[in-house]
């Protein structure tokens, strides 16, 4: 499965949502990526706070070093050499853009990543990408769109749902003229002031699942902070996590584009050439 992560407004927990699924996967063979445009690593930044020492002897590794291989149709082998292996998990992460300014050429790479990552799902890895603010001039929309689903996460306020209005009817438009395979839904942080069933008829968009506001669980994945034992096992947050996987897969056979026939499609772009990823996610 191939899930993007995305927002109409600012700082909803889209990197914190996106972490805690990735880390909540029943999978054994998770990639994380970190595209959004605005640059920086919150993986590194913040859920890493104790084990940074191992990432920071990878600190070369970025999306941007894809761009030149891109170029000379070379993704495939350039991909694996960027994973960096999150410890004591079976998370394999693309660490992000270091910069705001190295978005801009990425625009020519944005697709042909969204391909590569789709073939990878289709070899049973799950990807899940962290894309940042829909409508960054130099964003990730071509990336995307080649998910199987678009997760916008927002918190249900009337500022928030506001937001979602116009960037939902951008969002509909782009995807319907490229038959983009993807489906649409929303993850909820919180429950109030509306609930999930106002929320969805407000936008005319169903809520996959709903996530709670708990910043101090949140934390786990957004500052690497510890929670004893006894909390993780009470833990709702943490729980919510994990029981929003069935319900990812689920949302996703009942919501496709009404011009996606088939159960499984091929990808706009389709020319992704054999080359392991370290952890045995093959493309």
């Amino acid at each position: 499965m191939f899930f993007a992560l995305t927002s109409a407004s600012g700082a909803p927990g889209v990197s914190t949502t996106a972490l805690g699924l990735a880390l909540s996967s029943p999978s054994d063979r998770v990639l994380f990526v970190e595209a959004d445009p605005v640059g920086s690593s919150p993986v590194h930044a913040g859920y890493l706070q104790s084990a940074r020492e191992a990432f920071d002897r990878r600190a070369d590794r970025s999306l941007i070093n894809l761009v030149d291989p891109t170029r000379r149709g070379q993704i495939s082998s350039a991909f694996a050499e960027q994973a960096v292996p999150l410890p004591g998990s079976d998370v394999w992460v693309i660490p992000g853009l270091k910069r705001t300014i190295q978005a801009d050429a990425m625009t020519s790479t944005w697709a042909p990543l969204g391909a590569h990552l789709s073939g990878l799902s289709r070899r049973g890895a799950t990807v899940i990408v962290d894309a940042g603010r829909l409508g960054h001039r130099s964003g990730p929309d071509d990336l995307i769109r080649q998910a199987d689903l678009i997760a916008i996460v927002t918190r249900p306020t009337l500022t928030a749902l506001s937001a979602l209005h116009g960037s939902l009817e951008v969002l509909r438009a782009r995807l319907e003229a490229t038959k983009a395979p993807a489906a649409i839904g929303l993850i909820l942080i919180g429950n109030s002031p509306y609930t999930a069933a106002e929320v969805s008829k407000t936008v005319n968009l169903d809520v996959i699942t709903t996530i709670p506001d708990s910043p101090l669980h949140a934390k786990v994945f957004s500052e690497g902070a510890e929670l004893t034992a006894f909390r993780r096992t009470r833990s709702t947050y943490l729980r919510a996590l994990r029981n929003s996987w069935p319900r990812l897969g689920s949302y996703i056979d009942g919501h496709r584009p009404e011009w996606v026939n088939a159960p499984r499609y091929t990808p706009a772009l389709t020319t992704i050439s054999a080359s392991p990823l370290p952890g045995g996610i093959h493309a």
